[in-house]
């Protein structure tokens, strides 16, 4: 008869160890890039914002085929937005963004340029007229009451529309 209930209870117990083990990150899952390549989406824009996930699918975004300049950005409401620019933005690589920025309510963030800023660009089709891509960046309060402030980007994956 023990043997029985430990038969019962173990498989309880792991299950228990899982459901507490998943608990434990709080964090949603960031697609892989590999996922990102191949999601049925039209758009997507997500991140960790200071460890804080965003996804929103208000997505803006421009591309200049001839300037090679690309803007993208993500809204929730009309105060509360995140989002980057690029230059010479023409094949699959790795870029700095320029002006990525961060909008709340109260407080503007600027990219910090003391820090590892990047954009990676995996994909450009041009003939769905489609840009992937990954990014990662610091960004500094110089404004009100949130000066010196500073966030972390992270896990950044975006597909976008041109």
């Amino acid at each position: 008869m023990k043997k029985l209930n430990l038969l019962f209870i173990l498989p309880l117990f792991l299950l228990f160890l899982a459901a507490c083990e998943k608990e434990e990150s709080g964090l949603p899952r960031i697609i892989t890039e590999e996922e990102l390549l191949n999601t049925d989406e039209k758009q997507l824009f997500i991140c960790l914002i200071d460890s804080v996930y965003w996804e929103e699918t208000s997505i803006a975004s421009d591309y200049s085929t001839g300037a090679g300049i690309l803007n993208v950005s993500s809204r929730k409401g009309s105060s509360n937005l995140i989002g980057f620019s690029a230059l010479e933005i023409f094949e699959e690589d790795i870029y700095v963004p320029v002006l990525p920025i961060r909008l709340t309510y109260s407080c503007t963030f600027d990219i910090d340029t003391s820090a590892l800023n990047e954009l990676y660009i995996l994909k450009i089709d041009r003939i769905n007229r489609k840009i992937f891509g990954t990014f990662e960046f610091n960004l500094i309060s110089d404004s009100g009451s949130c000066s010196g402030e500073t966030l972390k980007v992270t896990g950044g994956r975006f597909k976008v529309s041109f």
